[in-house]
């Protein structure tokens, strides 16, 4: 649940947050330039802060990634200058760095092992394919795609019946696709 609350703030990035910048006054590759910085700071400090991270409990500090990444975000509510923009860019970066790679690696601990891989790719397959902002033919509305995330993400917590998780146990995904069996 709280990944998927999280994939809904961290699409602002390539929707709203572009607009943003350019009501704020601000050209187009000042955009291109915040987004490069989340990319730098990503390539910098993500392998040293998860040799750190990887070693204390996962659920803490996805949680806490999670909340910085959120206040990044809403930071940009008052960011209207380059440097301030700057800081929430650099805020929600690192809770993205925090997060999102101790979160992926507790998916994968979570699922059954003979499905570690297959469930932690769709699962971010999933979030990335029902959180796209983009409307139009092949997206269907957020809030019917968001209860799809729920019950796959359910059923790779519970294992119940129905669910995501046996439709990977007998081969076969909810949008018919095979090959997600071990």
């Amino acid at each position: 649940m709280a990944s998927l609350a999280i994939a809904f703030v961290y699409v602002q990035s390539v929707s709203t947050f572009a607009l943003h910048v350019r009501a704020s006054g601000l050209s187009n590759s000042v955009y291109g330039m915040l987004v490069s910085l989340n990319g730098l700071l990503i390539i910098l400090l993500e392998l040293p802060t998860t040799s750190i991270t990887q070693r204390l409990r996962p659920r803490p500090v996805i949680a806490c990634g999670m909340l910085v990444t959120g206040l990044g975000f809403g930071l940009t509510a008052w960011a209207h200058t380059v440097p301030v923009l700057v800081l929430s860019v650099a805020v929600w970066t690192f809770g993205e760095i925090l997060g999102a790679p101790v979160g992926s690696a507790y998916v994968a601990d979570i699922a059954p092992p003979a499905l570690a891989r297959q469930v932690s790719g769709r699962m971010g397959a999933d979030v990335g394919r029902r959180v796209d902002p983009r409307p139009g033919p092949g997206h269907a509305p957020v809030c019917v795609e968001s209860r799809r995330i729920l019950e796959s993400l359910r059923g790779i917590g519970r294992g119940r019946r129905g669910t995501g998780l046996d439709r990977a146990r007998a081969g076969q995904g909810r949008d018919g696709i095979r090959g997600l069996t071990p």
